[in-house]
């Protein structure tokens, strides 16, 4: 069996798909928030992992740039990176098959690392509201819900999207055909 990484758009079932797999293959699961626990001891990485939630949310939602989003996106995963390979790489060395989750498993970062994954995307702002309304990220407000969601689908999404064709990584809005070709990806 081999080892897989999913990766995408915020709130679209990463962590539900990793783990779908993971209890069906009897497989690992590392998610990369787990992480964020060790990176908040370092004082270079904290800001990066409380980046969000120390932003006025609507705020930040507002007014800044689908651009400038993606580039913070983008910003926090490559400083985490060091600490996300370093883990990926010790559970690789273990010998045993793990699927890997996270958002900031970004296409252009994991090329480094050679297993194969996929990217999900989202199929509507609607899907992505409805599921932040089951849980909440930022906040519970209809409104900031509703931001969050537009910001998910119009900022986050594209950019995962350019860089899943960029780097040769198939992308899915349908969650059971990306399980069919984790699946694959798993058991070839």
């Amino acid at each position: 069996m081999n080892s897989v990484f999913i990766t995408g758009t915020s709130t679209v079932g990463k962590t539900h798909l990793a783990n779908k797999l993971a209890a069906s293959l009897g497989i690992k699961r590392v998610g990369t928030d787990a992480m964020r626990i060790e990176m908040l001891k370092d004082p270079l990485l904290e800001p990066w992992v409380n980046f969000y939630f120390d932003k006025d949310k609507e705020q930040f939602l507002t007014t800044t740039t689908c651009a400038e989003k993606w580039q913070k996106l983008v910003n926090q995963s490559e400083a985490f990176w060091p600490t996300i390979k370093k883990n990926i790489e010790a559970a690789l060395a273990s010998g045993e098959t793990a699927i890997f989750e996270g958002v900031n498993l970004l296409p252009h970062l994991m090329k480094e690392i050679e297993i194969k994954g996929v990217v999900l995307s989202a199929t509507s702002e609607e899907d992505i509201f409805e599921r932040l309304k089951l849980n909440p990220r930022w906040g519970k407000e209809e409104k900031l819900q509703r931001l969050e969601a537009h910001n998910y689908f119009t900022c986050e999404g594209p950019g995962f999207l350019v860089e899943a064709e960029q780097f040769g990584i198939q992308s899915f809005s349908d969650i059971s055909a990306a399980e069919i070709e984790l699946r694959r990806l798993i058991l070839s």
